[in-house]
């Protein structure tokens, strides 16, 4: 503001001397009263004075804030002149926002005083000018009369003297009159008064006339007014630019004063904040000292280790000791107890020096027998011990003697048949080595373990409870082994590995220290475990559906390597609005057609989950079918879903629209020559350029062109959707390389790929070829949409449906007109430059192709109402509408109600409230939920589902309908992948496990084994009880003595599981 007014003063000035040098004046004398701003406030000091005689614009002195609230701070009046506001105005701000207002309210009135000033001035010095011209116009008028009436007395000296002496005084008195009237106010005097005095008796003197003015007189006023007029008009426009430019540093400063006051409250605030966290840490670390220092006084106990309180920080120093630590108690002499029968060192010493004392010469005796020889026979019996001690029997319970064998048993291990297969010391087939050490070792071995744990299980009822409390009993060890097995061939079926490779893998194992025990590491035990890891599965797999009130089917064929049909089936269910869509299992068909595949889907839900789908209790709960798109499937007369409607009529079919969408393609374009010529291009095109010569020439014109490389891909597959329109794409982007290579290619006759090269650019050409390429591109667009919605986990029946009608009226739309990517070569003759050849007319064949493509995709809904899959909508939040509609969703509602009256029912839904909870639902949720379409179903039962119990479920039965089949030809895909790994025939029986635990069970780091182990020991506990029953195990009898032989009881008992 200081160097806007400096600015203002010093343009005023050289407006002054500018304007004054144009009238021909001289410059006046700078003036010492220059207005300024005073940086700092010096009011209190005395001021020299040559600076009082300076204009100095008040400073408002900085005072530091009151105490007072800013609601009792008083308005400060400031009072403007009228030239810059019309009124006063009260403003109410704070003290710096008041001390830069009003210097900007004393600047601006002194800029307007100095122009107010600077215009009075003019116009004084003009009037006095102006004044001083009539002074001497007014002599010189005077001056001329006196010299004309000296003339004519001249000419009239014949009268009388008295005649002209009273015509001179008179005249002369007039004259004298006239002078002191042209001087003011001095003629007013006695003689001036005697003047008037005689003049009143002369006649009065006529007016003298003023003299006219020249042109260049005229000229010059009218110059000067003009220029007094732009020096005024100059000085206002200075004067308004400083007060705008003011009126922006005022507005500017206040805004950083705003953001000074904003900073610096933030700054205390933190300031505050960090404060008062130091303190409360500093506390913390405080209380944490006073803990320490009271324990060791209500203990008693001094303090060992230094106490170091720093900052915020407190802790024990481990390395300082307050006082050295006292001096170890002497260590206490070592005794020795006698266990089971062994001799203490103090013992054996007493027994030797009685020995020396009784026979001090049988040293050399012994020495002799030993040096003798002894026959095989006798050196082998001599190092054993044919003595049975019946002590044994009180202390191990589980041992037995076979006096007429002379050997002694395990009979648990006997009994369960638990054998490791030892050559020599076989306690499950007996031993004759009575040694003491040999029973200790048995008892401590993993075979007995599981021995016991078996025999514990088998005098109980085989539950829950009983199983856990046979795992606690079980020691660490051996548990810890069972899971790392289990670990381990859950693993092996995650991914999809041979079971075989359980062999090498606890090879590993043992080379890296993991121990997983000597049994149970064979193919055969991991065929088991997987058995039981995959029942765990199914077995919550059921749970699951019991408490769900709606399940859906989903089924596909599938032929193995030896031409076996085979069903894979799906559920899908929805409980509390989240979704599960998991695999039950694989069951071979007996013959292709529609009953056969019925049954064995009935017969799959039988065997793996026990459940009985002709049964009434769980055909109600079945709402939807989704399969393929075969003859068998999709049936009207005799077709799988014409077969469930029997169980339940109202089930909705929904046929695999990917599959449905490659036949109704292949259908349409089959005629089409066009077409032919077309694929065979692009194929014949990528095969030209896999050789790595044509490729990096091909690489090379793209540089030259600057186009970035893209190498023809290969059609067909199963992705082959994608793969033809990343190929389309290809050929029409790359177009001018592949027509410049293959021309230079054409150029050189002694190419080996001249005629071949020859040949494809002639295609490439073809107008009719390009044209067809960009048709078929548009087509392919809108097929590839609905595909990959299709094929989208998270998409829903509405969903499908949905792009399914909008892919229908976009196809109708192309074939009335032209595509996008038609339009742009409806009507060219040249393409990159290059001429085309032919007409290249396509309209007709666009039109029968799309004509040929719309009948066969009408038929994908065929077995389902189209009702029922349009009011499906209300289950999609992605299809809800933006803002609520008090009508969306009634009819949709009352749509579901209806068809699913019986399921509903059944369900215990109370449908006379479905549609008033609706109404209340989607009001709360547009109301509390700002997008309304990133909402999920989970979320909402998580908070309605205790107010709106009926719409909920409905909402989870629509959830329930299966929007395609993708599920099953992912399962498809997987055990494909297994089966190439695993080299061998598909299996049906071991598959189900493996698929069931490849597509269900939860990750390897996730896994847990312990509820397969449970099962698989109440399992053994059932096939044992059996097999005593019928008398196949004898506990006296070692009928198994080999582990494989073990193993196959085991798989075989498993197997009638």
């Amino acid at each position: 503001m200081k160097n806007e007014l400096d600015r203002f003063q010093d343009t005023k000035r050289l407006l002054h001397d500018y304007y004054r040098g144009m009238e021909g004046k001289i410059p006046t004398e700078t003036s010492n009263e220059f207005a300024r701003i005073p940086l700092i406030d010096l009011t209190d000091k005395e001021q020299p004075m040559e600076e009082a005689k300076t204009r100095i614009i008040p400073l408002s002195v900085h005072r530091a804030a009151s105490p007072e609230p800013k609601d009792k701070m008083k308005a400060i009046p400031v009072k403007i002149k009228d030239d810059v506001f019309s009124e006063s105005i009260i403003f109410n701000f704070a003290p710096e926002e008041k001390q830069i207002t009003e210097m900007w309210h004393n600047i601006v009135a002194t800029i307007s005083n100095m122009v107010t000033a600077e215009i009075q001035a003019k116009e004084a010095e003009e009037e006095k000018e102006r004044l001083q011209q009539e002074m001497k116009e007014k002599e010189r008028q005077k001056s001329s009369q006196a010299e004309k009436k000296g003339k004519e007395g001249k000419g009239k000296k014949g009268k009388g003297g008295k005649e002209a002496k009273g015509g001179k005084d008179a005249k002369g008195g007039k004259d004298a009159k006239g002078g002191k009237d042209a001087k003011g106010k001095e003629g007013k005097d006695a003689k001036g008064k005697k003047g008037k005095k005689k003049a009143s008796h002369s006649p009065p003197e006529p007016t003298p006339t003023p003299i006219p003015l020249s042109p260049e007189e005229l000229k010059k006023l009218e110059l000067r007014l003009k220029m007094k007029q732009e020096y005024f008009a100059a000085l206002e426009h200075e004067a308004e630019a400083a007060k705008s430019r003011l009126e922006l540093l005022k507005a500017k400063a206040l805004a950083f004063t705003e953001d000074l006051q904003t900073k610096a409250e933030v700054t205390y605030r933190n300031m505050e904040k960090w404060l008062g966290e130091r303190f409360l840490a500093e506390m913390a670390s405080v209380d944490k000292l006073t803990e320490v220092a009271r324990h060791h006084i209500e203990t008693s106990t001094k303090i060992q280790y230094e106490l170091v309180l720093e900052g915020v920080e407190f802790y024990i120093n481990g390395d300082v000791k307050v006082f050295p630590d006292p001096l170890p108690p002497p260590r206490p002499p070592s005794v020795e107890m006698p266990t089971n029968g062994t001799l203490t060192i103090s013992q054996l010493s007493t027994l030797h020096k009685q020995f020396l004392q009784v026979a001090p010469k049988a040293i050399a005796a012994l020495k002799q027998f030993k040096s003798k020889n002894i026959t095989p026979g006798i050196q082998k019996q001599a190092g054993k011990n044919h003595q049975f001690q019946q002590i044994w029997l009180s202390k191990y319970p589980w041992l037995k003697h076979d006096s007429e064998r002379g050997t002694m048993y395990c009979a648990l291990c006997r009994k369960h048949n638990v054998d490791l297969g030892e050559k020599t010391h076989n306690f499950c087939s007996g031993t004759d080595d009575f040694v003491l050490e040999l029973v200790n070792d048995h008892h401590n071995s993993e075979a007995h373990a599981w021995a016991t744990c078996m025999e514990a299980a088998s005098g109980s009822v085989p539950d829950t409870a009983t199983t856990e409390q046979m795992l606690k009993s079980m020691s660490k060890t051996t548990l810890g082994r069972i899971e790392n097995l289990f670990r381990t061939c859950h693993a092996i079926a995650k991914t999809g590995r041979p079971i075989t490779d359980l062999d090498w893998m606890c090879k590993l194992d043992d080379m890296k220290g993991v121990d997983i025990g000597s049994i149970f590491r064979n193919d055969k035990a991991a065929r088991i475990f997987i058995h039981f890891i995959a029942e765990v599965e199914r077995r919550a797999l059921k749970e699951k559906l019991e408490k769900c009130k709606f399940f859906s089917l989903i089924s596909d064929g599938v032929t193995d390597s030896t031409i076996r049909e085979a069903a894979l089936v799906y559920v899908r269910f929805a409980l509390q609005g989240k979704i599960h869509c998991q695999i039950v299992g694989v069951q071979s068909v007996d013959k292709r057609d529609a009953t056969a595949v019925k049954n064995a889907i009935v017969q799959t839900l039988q065997t793996s989950l026990q459940l009985n789908l002709p049964s009434q209790d769980w055909a109600r709960k079945l709402v939807g079918f989704g399969s393929g798109g075969g003859d068998i499937m999709v049936g009207q007369s005799n077709g799988v879903a014409k077969l469930l409607k029997e169980i339940q009529p109202c089930v909705q079919s929904v046929h695999c629209l990917v599959h449905h969408l490659e036949i109704a393609y292949k259908a349409a374009l089959k005629s089409t020559q066009l077409y032919t010529i077309l694929t065979e291009l692009l194929q014949n095109m990528y095969y030209y350029y896999n050789s790595p010569l044509n490729k990096n020439n091909l690489k090379l014109v793209y540089e030259d062109l600057n186009l970035r490389t893209s190498i023809p891909s290969r059609i067909g597959g199963s992705r082959w959707l994608l793969r033809l329109q990343t190929a389309l794409q290809i050929l029409l982007k790359g177009y001018p390389a592949f027509v410049l290579h293959m021309s230079k290619v054409e150029e050189e006759p002694c190419s080996s790929n001249h005629q071949k090269a020859k040949d494809l650019l002639k295609l490439l050409l073809k107008t009719d070829i390009v044209k067809f390429s960009h048709f078929l591109l548009d087509v392919i667009n809108v097929l590839n949409i609905l595909s990959r919605v299709v094929q989208d986990q998270n998409s829903s029946i509405a969903d499908v449906f949905a792009t399914s009608q909008s892919t229908l009226e976009t196809l109708q739309m192309y074939r009335a007109r032209s595509g996008p990517r038609e339009r742009l070569v409806e009507a060219i003759t040249h393409f990159h430059g290059h001429q085309l050849i032919g007409d290249g007319d396509i309209s007709a064949i666009r039109i029968e192709l799309i004509s040929n493509l719309l009948k066969q995709l009408c038929d994908c809904f065929c077995d389902a109402s189209e009702d029922v899959l349009r009011a499906s909508a209300i289950g999609s939040f992605k299809l809800w509408p933006d803002k609520i509609e008090p009508e969306f969703g009634e009819v949709e509602v009352s749509v579901l109600t209806k068809y699913y009256e019986p399921v509903l029912e059944c369900a215990s839904v109370k449908v006379y409230e479905v549609e008033t909870e609706w109404n209340m639902l989607k009001a709360e949720l547009y109301n509390r939920y700002q997008s309304i379409r990133r909402l999920t179903w989970e979320a909402v039962n998580t908070d309605y589902s205790h107010k709106y119990p009926n719409i909920l479920t409905l909402v989870d039965l629509v959830l329930t309908l299966p929007a395609s089949s993708e599920e099953a030809a992912r399962g498809f895909c997987q055990m494909k992948l297994t089966m190439m790994r695993l080299r061998s025939k598909l299996v049906f029986e071991s598959m189900t496990d493996r698929m069931v635990i490849l597509m269900n069970s939860p990750d390897i780091k996730k896994f847990d084994p312990q509820k397969a182990i449970q099962l698989w020991n109440i399992s053994s506990q059932r096939n044992r009880r059996l097999q005593a029953e019928q008398g196949v195990v004898n506990p006296e009898t070692p009928d198994c003595s080999s582990d494989s032989e073990w193993e196959r009881e085991r798989e075989s008992s498993f197997g009638s599981y």
